[in-house]
Parts: structure tokens; C-alpha cells; sequence
């Protein structure tokens, strides 16, 4: 009976040596990973063509905030005869308005931080041109007025903030105003939901 030849004995394939370098090869990452930056990418230029190139001068945020930094930065320079900063100023005409109001009230009227409307609350208290006095809902909760010489200073600067105004919407209509009004705050509300987790 003839025996078959045996060749070399194989080796088991969970016994076969990796070589070194195969072991220092970095690993590749998972095909579903791949596929997953693949459709990310594809998704990325498919946006990029919905849009159009993004033009600064476009930008209504970047138009909202030239414009108020130059509107603000030109009535700075009127409030300076009279020694008020435009923050001062949004207190007096805010409290002018309305008497008897809480910080919180000031800072919602204002825009403002808490913090800056304490801050600006304090310096008019020492010039004497605001006072604290009590709350007519709240007994125990401390309100600001302005003195007389707070209302009469302020009294003086409406006409030019009026004026300002009135320049700032030179060919624009009345309604055209009044719509512009509702436009601005409803985009300061849109932008608010930005903040909600801030």
C-alpha cells in the first residue's frame, strides 16, 4: 500500500507570527466611520451650493451693529458737555419715563446687565441725579427715581436724542418707521433664542 509523502507540518493560522511592523501599522478606521464622513461631506457641498458666498455688507447682523455703533458713538460725543456716558443715559430717559422702577426693571428696559445697571445706578446716585426710594408694589424692595436735577438735565437732552432720530430716518416714512420698529425687535427676540443656553 503506497503512503502519501507528508510535506512540512503547517502552522496553525491563530499560531502565525505577526510581523512587527504589520503591528505598529496604525489602524484604519471602520468602513461605516468612512461612510459616515462621506455622507457628512456630501451633505457640507450640498448646503454650500444652497447658499450664496457670504458677503459681510449683506450681513444684517454686521449692517444692525455698524449702525448702532456709529449712532451710539455720535451721541456719545453730545452727551459729553453733560457729563453723561450713553449707559447714564439710557437710566435717566428709562427712568424719566418711569418712576419707581427696581434694577431688574432698569437693566430689562435698558438692555443691559445686571451688573453695568448697578454699576451706572450707583455713579448717578452720587452726582445726585437719581435716589432710591421704595417700591409703591413692594415695601420691602429698594426702586430708583430720578431727583429733580436728574429729570430737569434729562429733560434737556431729549430734544437732541429726538433730533438724532429724526435725522437717522430722513426718507423714511412714517410707517416705513414704524415697521423698521417691529422689524429690529423681532430680530433682537430671534437672537435671543441663541442665548437661551447662555
Amino acid at each position: 500500500m503506497n503512503q502519501v509523502a507528508k510535506g512540512p507540518p503547517r502552522k496553525s493560522a491563530a499560531r502565525t507570527a505577526v510581523p512587527a511592523r504589520a503591528r505598529a501599522a496604525p489602524a484604519r478606521p471602520p468602513a461605516a466611520g468612512k461612510a459616515g464622513l462621506e455622507k457628512i461631506a456630501i451633505r457640507a457641498a450640498a448646503l454650500a451650493h444652497e447658499f450664496p458666498p457670504h458677503q459681510l455688507e449683506r450681513a444684517v447682523p454686521y449692517l444692525l451693529a455698524r449702525t448702532g455703533e456709529r449712532m451710539g458713538n455720535t451721541f456719545s460725543r453730545e452727551l459729553r458737555p453733560f457729563k453723561l456716558t450713553l449707559n447714564e443715559w439710557r437710566v435717566c430717559v428709562a427712568l424719566h419715563l418711569e418712576a419707581h422702577q427696581r434694577l431688574s426693571e432698569i437693566a430689562a428696559h435698558t438692555s443691559a446687565d445686571l451688573s453695568t445697571i448697578s454699576r451706572v445706578v450707583e455713579g448717578l446716585i452720587r452726582r445726585g441725579l437719581a435716589q432710591r426710594d421704595r417700591s409703591s408694589e413692594d415695601a420691602r424692595a429698594v426702586a430708583i427715581s430720578l431727583t429733580a436735577e436728574g429729570a430737569l438735565l434729562t429733560e434737556k437732552i431729549i430734544p437732541i436724542a429726538q433730533l438724532y432720530e429724526r435725522v437717522a430716518l430722513s426718507g423714511i416714512s412714517e410707517e416705513e418707521a414704524e415697521k423698521l420698529r417691529s422689524l429690529l425687535r423681532k430680530v433682537y427676540d430671534n437672537i435671543g433664542i441663541l442665548n437661551a443656553g447662555g
